[in-house]
């Protein structure tokens, strides 16, 4: 029979949890092969626990779901870092390692940032060893009565060993946000409560390097604010868990869509390709936003449109929690869309797909690109990378991307800001993996364009030693180009003053390229390129609207074409788009129109339109 005792503790359990969320109950999960074991004869066994949690040191409870699923790693899309399978490996077999003289692993420390999916490779280790897994939270050994945060990380261990000897296996104590634990006050300062409770942590660990019955396994998203005594060298294996690329949210896209009926007009690969900094677990998210509005709408396809808005939406949460590195512009992520969609369409129209002419420096570089053994008969020394210069929506990308199809190059677009990382190291390999990626495609020449590349050279970044190894990596891959000239470099920037010298040194981008604002005669070309398949009224005149709009760039051209062609659907008067139209594109976009007779462009404009 159960002592009454146990009896009024579990009452008040059930009674206090939706307040304290049991946050002190650790969750235990096995493999198939120990849940097939008697759960009812593990209880009966501990739960005789249950009286003396908080007055003595014996084993804390443990919350058993017989439905929780824990994959191993084949469950997870994207897979895990090779360092994770090398500890697997390790854990398989420690004789192998021991005898190279390779330490095996008794603590493990996952960082990385929120939904990343550390605790899911934490299960995921643990499924592949096929071991037990106590799952706890860093704020479970936080108290403010001294001793009663250490009492709980013995008891902790001991739960773990017990469960240990009982199956016959590998148990992994998981501590998530383990940072909690030795966080110091904003002065620094640190309590002798935390003190213990770190002493306590530290002595366990050290209690288990000869004992492989239990392995622990922590994770962060701050790894800056993990005690440093934890940190030392010795007492964890560190391994990130970045944020997916985008080949890997592709799959992870591709994954939470595989029920899902999609629109013709959804590509994946081009969802991916915007979502940079995106983790798995934004990634379902974005996926679950979109279904939540094509609900709304009593729709049963997703469509393009409701990716964007889902995809809106996180970043607008993001920067409303206050997150930093969140200056993507949101309005103009549908023209992204729109101009990736019509440029990856294998139309080879180069040049041709873009209005006005192009500048002689723009027509060297395809000349070297289809002749470079002119260049080498001559002794000229080829561009090993070029440099594009002016104001955002000048077209810069479009003109690197025409580029590349007059002259027959793949074309690999990327943003600088996909470079920057917090974590040391992590940026100069990704550059790696870029170029290693471009080489590893056979064939006709590579053209790699960084777009924004003052994200990563930027000189107010060049104190951080992450921001230097980055910018130093592409500079040695660059070099490289001597000993294989498959693939040039193109770099866009908008405030070329803020990059480092380092990037502008001579041999590293050799050709510098302005792209300036539109003139008045490129204006009129743009306008008529953009109104070529739209029904124009005869009364439009291009000229005018030109030479109201010099300080506009190409997009802004586009917008204010879009702009019109808007005011014209909504007129319901007449089916083509007029000068009216143009005129109220105009004032809509505040622009101080460049007309003497004010009150005639008011008579013009039909009623709807007059402000």
């Amino acid at each position: 029979m159960i002592h009454i005792k146990t009896l009024i503790l579990l009452f008040s359990l059930v009674i206090v949890s939706p307040c304290f969320g049991w946050k002190f109950l650790p969750k235990l999960s096995l493999s198939p092969a120990q849940q097939s074991q008697n759960i009812s004869e593990y209880w009966s066994d501990n739960i005789s626990s249950f009286s003396g949690m908080f007055d003595d040191d014996r084993v804390m409870p443990v919350s058993f779901d017989p439905n929780e699923k824990v994959h191993g790693f084949k469950d997870i899309v994207g897979g895990v870092p090779q360092e994770v399978e090398t500890i697997v490996d390790s854990l398989k077999n420690p004789e192998k390692y021991r005898k190279a003289g390779i330490k095996v692993p008794s603590a493990i420390l996952f960082i990385g940032e929120p939904g990343t999916g550390k605790t899911s490779t934490a299960r995921a280790l643990a499924q592949e060893i096929g071991g037990g897994f106590l799952s706890f939270c860093g704020a479970d050994f936080v108290e403010i009565w001294v001793g009663n945060g250490a009492r709980k990380v013995r008891t902790a261990f001991a739960q773990a060993r017990a469960l240990a000897a009982q199956t016959k296996k590998r148990v992994f104590l998981f501590i998530d946000e383990i940072d909690a634990i030795g966080k110091r006050n904003g002065d620094g300062y640190q309590n002798s409560e935390v003190q213990q409770t770190i002493n306590a942590l530290l002595k366990e660990i050290s209690g288990i390097e000869n004992d492989n019955s239990v392995i622990v396994v922590a994770a962060t998203n701050f790894v800056s604010n993990v005690d440093p005594a934890l940190m030392r060298s010795g007492r964890f294996t560190v391994i990130e868990i970045p944020m997916p690329d985008a080949e890997q949210r592709e799959a992870i896209l591709k994954h939470y869509c595989r029920n899902k009926k999609l629109a013709p007009d959804v590509d994946i690969t081009k969802i991916a390709e915007h979502t940079n900094n995106f983790s798995p677990a934004d990634l379902e998210e974005l996926v679950n936003q979109a279904s939540s509005v094509a609900l709304l709408e009593k729709t049963d396809t997703l469509t393009l449109k409701q990716f964007i808005n889902a995809i809106k939406f996180i970043w607008r949460d993001r920067k409303n929690q206050g997150e930093k590195n969140t200056s993507i512009n949101l309005d103009a992520l549908d023209i992204a869309f729109q101009e990736n969609t019509s440029e990856e369409k294998p139309h080879g129209l180069g040049f041709q797909g873009l209005a006005g002419e192009i500048e002689s420096e723009i027509l060297n570089v395809v000349h070297y690109l289809q002749y470079p053994e002119e260049y080498k008969y001559y002794g000229v020394k080829e561009p090993r990378g070029i440099l594009m210069v002016g104001l955002p929506g000048t077209g810069k990308t479009s003109l690197a991307r025409a580029l590349a199809q007059e002259a027959n190059c793949e074309f690999i677009a990327v943003k600088g800001s996909e470079f920057v990382e917090i974590y040391v190291g992590n940026g100069a390999k990704r550059v790696r993996e870029l170029f290693d990626k471009a080489r590893k495609k056979a064939g006709k020449k590579k053209i790699i364009f960084i777009d924004e590349i003052d994200a990563i050279g930027s000189r107010n970044n060049m104190s951080h030693q992450e921001a230097r190894q980055t910018v130093t990596e592409l500079l040695a891959q660059m070099e490289g180009f001597e000993q294989d000239d498959s693939i040039m470099v193109i770099a866009a920037t908008n405030c070329p003053q803020n990059l480092d010298s380092a990037l502008l040194r001579p041999g590293r981008f050799d050709v510098t390229i302005e792209v300036p604002l539109p003139s008045l005669e490129k204006r009129v070309a743009i306008l008529k390129f953009y109104c070529a398949h739209k029904p124009m009224d005869v009364d439009v005149r291009y000229n005018d609207i030109a030479k109201v709009t010099e300080n506009f760039t190409p997009a802004d051209l586009k917008n204010l074409v879009n702009e019109a062609a808007k005011a014209a659907m909504q007129s319901h008067e007449g089916r083509t788009i007029t000068q009216a139209h143009f005129l109220f594109a105009l004032q809509k976009l505040g622009i101080q129109q460049k007309i003497k007779e004010e009150s005639k462009v008011s008579s013009y404009l039909p009623p709807y339109l007059q402000r």
